[in-house]
């Protein structure tokens, strides 16, 4: 009989070898990164262990420099759950709150990205509508309440002061219409278009419209 150390056992004489006794190497499954909604310029993504550290490296990338009119999708590796993270745990960080059944209407997987304009970096997201059942009636009705709901989202992108519109304004853009309430003259604010089967979230009309364009 031979001893193996690695597995602290016994192992008989004619079974035993040099690599039985190797410990076999943990293989660590890569995280699937979800197909992008918008053709982007560029990719910054990061790893967290807790989501809460997702406000650290978004600030660190609004803090850099980027070209205008350029897309910067973020891809955020959730190490505990070994996946992207996802739509809802997102804006969930910033304590948002969507109308009851709205999630359950939309796919998990996001595209988030920031976009540089020349009044500054607008942050957005994009994502497939999986139920087109009452879902333009419940973002309507939403209206009333997003400025409140996400706030701390708007608020840690950028926004500093109440808005200057108090209701939600519609621009006709591509085949669709894109609804905005202004919180700034510098094209801040609250921005969201149903085009086609995505629903698309900006902070600007901007970032809005070029989104529209990159949509794929």
């Amino acid at each position: 009989m031979r001893f193996c150390d690695a597995e602290q056992i016994e192992i008989n004489q004619k079974e035993w070898t040099e690599s039985r006794c190797v410990v076999p190497p943990v293989v660590i499954p890569e995280i699937d990164i979800p197909q992008s909604f918008i053709f982007e310029d560029a990719i910054e993504t990061f790893e967290v262990s807790e989501i809460s550290e997702t406000k650290i490296y978004l600030s660190q990338i609004l803090g850099k420099e980027i070209e205008n009119n350029k897309f910067i999708r973020i891809i955020i590796k959730d190490l505990t759950k070994r996946q992207v993270i996802e739509l809802k745990d997102f804006m969930e960080i910033f304590g948002a709150k969507f109308p009851e059944g709205l999630y359950d209407k939309l796919d998990p997987d996001f595209t988030l990205f920031i976009y540089s304009q020349k009044a500054g970096k607008r942050i957005g997201f994009i994502t497939k509508i999986t139920n087109q059942e009452r879902f333009v009636e419940i973002v309507r009705l939403w209206e009333d309440t997003m400025e409140n709901d996400l706030n701390e989202f708007f608020t840690f992108f950028g926004k500093k002061e109440k808005p200057i519109r108090d209701y939600f304004a519609a621009t006709n853009y591509s085949s669709g219409t894109i609804r905005c309430q202004t919180y700034t003259l510098e094209d801040f604010g609250s921005c969201y278009a149903i085009d086609k089967d995505y629903f698309i979230l900006t902070t600007s009309i901007e970032s809005m419209q070029k989104t529209i364009d990159k949509t794929k």
